[in-house]
């Protein structure tokens, strides 16, 4: 008797779950086909279609990648507070360190220094991004000179060719 209850309750709960089993299916296929219909907005630089599509996209695994495509041949015209938060939303992503990288090294070129020394992480070792830092660290009077120096020496020891933007610093050191 139990036993056929429980195949009964079993069998409804099957039957009544259905109906939102088939809905997450459709609602990722539509997610799906708002991706890809972005991904051609985006190659086709129609960005107020992009932008619209990309309002369907929200809790879409793929969202963040998409996201990327955009902010990386835009990183000029981002604002810093939506550069941050793709950082901050994706700081577990490849997608992250990359345009982390992009944004520093566009940073560096107009001259933003202390927005480039306040974002700046140790970005998988980009030997011209540290060198074009510790640049600036040192030209700066608040900083600990020896630990810097000890820094640029390290910088030096391996022997290993650096990047144009380490001269200055051993020219500094030396």
């Amino acid at each position: 008797m139990i036993t056929r209850l429980l195949i009964g309750f079993t069998l409804a709960l099957g039957f009544f779950a259905q109906p939102s089993a088939m809905a997450a299916k459709t609602d990722l296929n539509a997610q799906r086909q708002s991706y890809r219909d972005a991904q051609i907005a985006l190659r086709n630089n129609q960005i107020w279609r992009y932008q619209l599509l990309m309002n369907e996209l929200d809790g879409y695994v793929l969202r963040g990648q998409l996201e990327f495509q955009y902010l990386k041949q835009r990183i000029a015209s981002t604002s810093t507070e939506t550069l941050r938060e793709y950082l901050e939303n994706n700081r577990h992503s490849v997608t992250s360190n990359y345009l982390r990288k992009r944004w520093l090294a566009y940073l560096a070129r107009q001259g933003k220094w202390e927005l480039f020394l306040a974002e700046y992480k140790d970005v998988k070792k980009d030997k011209n991004l540290y060198c074009y830092r510790l640049n600036r660290l040192i030209r700066r009077a608040d900083q600990d000179q020896a630990d810097l120096m000890l820094q640029v020496e390290k910088l030096w020891m391996p022997g290993k060719r650096l990047p144009r933007s380490c001269h200055p610093v051993f020219d500094q050191w030396r």
